[in-house]
C-alpha cells in the first residue's frame, strides 16, 4: 500500500471516529458505568496505589521515557553509521 492512500485511509478513520463520536452519545453510556454519581466518584480513584501506579503515574513516565528515547534514536539515525546504512536500504524499497 502506498504512503497516500494509508494517509487517505487514516484520515477518513479520523473523520469517521470525531463524527461518530460526535453525534452519538456512546461515549458517555460507557462512562456511566465506571462513575458513581452518589458518591460523585469514579470506580478507581487516583488514590487507590495499584491504580494510581497503573493509571496515572505509571504510564505518563513510561511515555515521558518512550518519547526521550524515541528522540534520541531520530538524534542517532542522522549520526550512527549503522543507522544510516538502515535508512538507505528503506528508501530503496
Amino acid at each position: 500500500m502506498t504512503i497516500n492512500k494509508q494517509v487517505i485511509i487514516s484520515l477518513l478513520l479520523l473523520i469517521m471516529v470525531v463524527v461518530f463520536f460526535g453525534y452519538t452519545d456512546v461515549d458517555l453510556i460507557i462512562q456511566n458505568y465506571f462513575y458513581i454519581p452518589t458518591t460523585k466518584q469514579w470506580i478507581m480513584n487516583s488514590y487507590m496505589e495499584p491504580y494510581n501506579f497503573i493509571f496515572y503515574d505509571g504510564i505518563k513516565k513510561f511515555l515521558i521515557v518512550f518519547a526521550v528515547v524515541l528522540f534520541f534514536l531520530f538524534i542517532a539515525s542522522f549520526k550512527v553509521v549503522l543507522l544510516k546504512i538502515y535508512k538507505n536500504i528503506k528508501k530503496a524499497f
